[in-house]
C-alpha cells in the first residue's frame, strides 16, 4: 500500500476549471472519501489520480515516485501507476465468466498460470464469490457483480485503490450491506482507499476523513464526526444533513445566546453552536438541522410561534412542516407526540450554526 499525496492540483478545460488548487495527503492505510455536491471536480480529481486526466499544474506522488508533474513534464500512463480502480458502472467484461473477469488484470501482466489461480481464488474468497467461478455477469446480482468489479481491481495488489461512486446503482439495503463489506476488506488488507461519492450518509459510514468538495475546491476536511457537529463555513453546515436556513441581522449577543432579526421583521432566538458567534449588527445565515428544532404546546421566551402545514409519519420518527412568521420550516420529531394541519404550535432550535454571509 501506499500514502498519495496531491499538491496544488489544476485541471482545466479551456475557461472552465474543474479541480482548482487541490492540495491533500492521504496516509498508508487511510480510507479518504471525496463528497460533494454534482459537477463540484470529484471524478475529475479521481480519474486524474488514476492517470485517465493529464493535469493542468500541481503533482501527484504515488508512495516515493511522482505519477504527474506539470513543472518537470511527467505524467505516468495509467497502467504503470499500480493504481486499482471501480466504476460507478462496474465495467465488468459480459463474455468472461467471473474466473476469467477477475483474472483479467494478471492475464495482462502474464502472471504465471499457478500463482494466477491462487491470486485468483484468495480474492474470490474473500469476496464471498467462491463457487461462482463459472458464471457469467448476467447471473449475478448488482451486488455480486461490484465484486467482480472489486475483485479484479484488489487481485493486482494495488498501492492504492479509487473508487468512483461504486454503489450508487445499488438498492438501499444492498449498499448499506456493501458498505460495511467494503470497509472489512479495507481493514484486512490495510488499504489505502480514496473514495468519491456524492451520498453524505455512505461517506460517513466508510471513511476515515471526507473532503468536502464545492466548485473544484476544497471546503473542509475532517473526520465525519467533526464535519457534521463543527462545519466550518456556511456550505459545510447546510450540505451536511438535512437542514433549514434563517438570514437576517444580528441584533443581540449573549454568550452563545443570538437573536435574528429578519426581513420579515421576526426576532429569531438561537442558540449559536460555535464557541464564537457573529458581532452584532452583521448580516449572518443561520443554519438549522431538522433534528434541532423542537414543537412544544406551551411557549416560552427561547420560541417562536408556528403552526402546523403537513405531518409525515416515518416509524420511529415524523418530519412536520410549519408555517412561522418568516417562512415554512422542517422539523424532525420522535413518534411519541402526534400533531395535526392547523396545530397552533411553538417552535424552540436547540443549536444553529451561524455565519457571517461573506464565509
Amino acid at each position: 500500500m501506499a500514502e498519495i499525496a496531491i499538491s496544488h492540483l489544476r485541471k482545466i478545460y479551456g475557461t472552465f476549471t474543474a479541480v482548482d488548487d487541490f492540495t491533500l495527503n492521504i496516509a498508508d492505510g487511510e480510507f479518504v472519501s471525496i463528497l460533494g455536491p454534482s459537477g463540484c471536480g470529484k471524478t475529475t480529481l479521481l480519474r486524474s489520480i488514476a492517470g485517465f486526466f493529464s493535469v493542468s499544474s500541481g503533482e501527484i506522488r504515488i508512495g516515493n515516485a511522482f505519477a504527474a508533474s506539470s513543472e518537470s513534464r511527467i505524467h505516468v500512463p495509467p497502467e504503470e501507476r499500480n493504481l486499482g480502480m471501480v466504476f460507478q458502472s462496474y465495467a465488468v467484461w459480459p463474455h468472461m465468466n467471473v474466473f476469467d473477469n477477475v483474472a483479467y488484470p494478471l492475464r495482462i501482466r502474464k502472471e504465471p498460470a499457478a500463482a494466477l489461480r491462487e491470486k485468483v481464488g484468495s480474492v474470490l474468497d474473500l469476496l464471498k464469490l467462491t463457487g461462482s467461478e463459472e458464471k457469467y455477469p448476467s447471473m449475478m446480482s448488482g451486488g455480486q457483480q461490484q465484486r467482480i468489479a472489486l475483485g479484479r481491481a484488489l487481485v493486482m495488489n494495488p498501492d492504492a485503490l479509487l473508487l468512483d461512486e461504486p454503489l450508487s446503482n445499488l438498492d438501499s439495503k444492498l449498499r448499506e450491506q456493501m458498505r460495511f463489506e467494503l470497509k472489512e476488506i479495507q481493514r484486512k488488507l490495510k488499504l489505502t482507499i480514496l473514495y468519491v461519492t456524492h451520498d453524505q450518509e455512505e461517506a460517513m459510514a466508510v471513511s476515515d476523513r471526507i473532503v468536502l468538495m464545492n466548485e473544484g475546491r476544497i471546503r473542509q476536511v475532517d473526520n465525519p464526526r467533526d464535519l457534521y457537529c463543527r462545519p466550518k463555513n456556511l456550505f459545510s453546515a447546510c450540505f451536511l444533513g438535512r437542514s433549514n436556513k434563517i438570514n437576517g441581522i444580528v441584533s443581540a449577543v449573549s454568550g452563545n445566546r443570538v437573536s435574528l432579526t429578519t426581513s420579515f421583521g421576526a426576532e429569531v432566538p438561537l442558540l449559536a453552536a460555535q464557541s464564537s458567534a457573529p458581532e452584532e449588527g452583521v448580516s449572518a445565515t443561520a443554519v438549522i438541522r431538522y433534528e434541532n428544532a423542537e414543537l412544544s404546546a406551551l411557549g416560552s421566551d427561547d420560541t417562536v410561534p408556528a403552526c402546523v402545514v403537513v405531518g409525515t409519519y416515518l416509524g420511529c420518527y415524523f418530519l412536520y412542516e410549519v408555517e412561522t412568521s418568516f417562512g415554512e420550516f422542517v422539523v424532525h420529531t420522535d413518534s411519541s407526540v402526534t400533531y395535526h394541519p392547523g396545530d397552533e404550535v411553538f417552535l424552540r432550535f436547540t443549536e444553529a450554526f451561524i455565519f457571517k454571509d461573506e464565509d
